[in-house]
């Protein structure tokens, strides 16, 4: 968040890869093994059947042909954090990071080259709703869109004033960090942030409305899902999780049943929903993110690995039949069955409800 010129809040891993970017050096690819247990991945995208492209901090691009059985390195040229990546064809994708940073593929995800557009902001999420329609979210209130596959982007504006009025009279102009952005289909779509923040929209991205959150102790929200038959999940710090069961219009707290950062929540064939986060975290809900339904679905309780362990999970993809799970230390590939295949424990705790702002 942006408060009168300062710096200030949460920027997810970020934080912790920005300081040394410049100062390690980059070895080349045939120096050292695709995957280290000192890497550390912030997204993953399909490209198309068992073919995926990873992004991780100091530049890191790594692609698997094999649904993440076997992965080689590919030149990013560049050292900063990269954070989001997505293909809306096969052929084409697109590469978000640190400081503005931009790479575009036109050859699945082989070679990637760089597309200045203008910004110089922290760039942590891409997503697209179909081939040429997609959407950035970054730091200090970033939100960008784009109608030609990337080729251009235009900045959405929103008023903080007006979205943030009890922020505003206490800290002075204030730009949330945005974190996530999902579509629920060619129209509704979902943007969360700092400050517990939803935003919506119902016009395919041309304008958005605040639904929920802006209050100074409303924690932050790192991840945003589709429940399915209008239902929404966001989840962020220290576990918050909040619910809405019918698109938005009330909404309803609950507790992680482990009290630690949700980082995503990924939605499976069968409507099923894993989120995942700090310390190896894995929670499910086989509702669609319904209230009460969230169970801790640790694998690295089940015998015969390989485990998470500790560390913080950033994103989870699913390849059925395995999940891949993407963080610091590398990428870990989990049969889905280890997961959502037995009872989960340990309920989340529900908090409260609330109506659309």
């Amino acid at each position: 968040m942006r408060v009168n010129g300062t710096v200030v809040g949460l920027a997810l891993a970020a934080v912790v890869a920005l300081a040394p970017a410049a100062a390690r050096p980059t070895p080349t690819s045939d120096e050292r093994p695709p995957i280290e247990r000192r890497d550390a991945f912030f997204d993953a995208a399909g490209v198309d059947g068992d073919t995926l492209v990873a992004v991780g901090k100091f530049g890191k691009i790594v692609r698997s042909e094999d649904g993440g059985r076997e992965w080689s390195i590919v030149p990013s040229g560049v050292a900063r954090p990269l954070f989001g990546v997505a293909f809306p064809t096969a052929d084409h994708g697109v590469i978000v990071g640190a400081g503005g940073t931009v790479l575009v593929s036109a050859d699945r995800g082989r070679t990637w080259t760089p597309r200045p557009i203008g910004v110089d902001r922290q760039l942590f999420t891409v997503r697209f709703v179909d081939a040429r329609r997609g959407f950035i979210a970054g730091e200090f209130g970033t939100l960008l869109a784009t109608q030609d596959a990337g080729e251009h982007w235009t900045r959405i504006e929103i008023d903080w004033e007006k979205a943030l009025p009890q922020l505003v009279d206490m800290l002075g102009l204030v730009e949330p960090h945005l974190y996530d952005v999902t579509f629920c289909d060619a129209t509704h779509g979902w943007v969360v942030g700092e400050y517990g923040l939803v935003f919506s929209t119902e016009d395919e991205g041309r304008t958005w409305q605040k639904r929920r959150g802006g209050g100074l102790f409303d924690r932050h929200l790192f991840a945003v899902a589709c429940g399915g038959e209008g239902r929404v999940v966001a989840a962020g710090q220290g576990g918050e999780i909040v619910f809405s069961p019918d698109g938005g219009a009330t909404w309803e707290r609950e507790q992680s049943p482990r009290a630690l950062d949700v980082y995503d929540i990924v939605r499976l064939n069968s409507g099923e929903l894993l989120a995942v986060g700090d310390l190896g975290t894995v929670l499910r809900s086989p509702e669609g993110g319904k209230t009460g339904t969230w169970t801790v679905a640790d694998p690295d309780d089940e015998p015969g690995g390989p485990h998470i362990g500790r560390v913080w999970v950033a994103k989870a993809v699913s390849i059925p039949p395995n999940l891949l799970v993407l963080g610091e230390g590398g990428i870990h590939r989990l049969e889905l069955k280890r997961i959502v295949g037995r009872p989960g424990r340990t309920s989340a705790r529900i908090s409260g409800r609330e109506h659309a702002l």
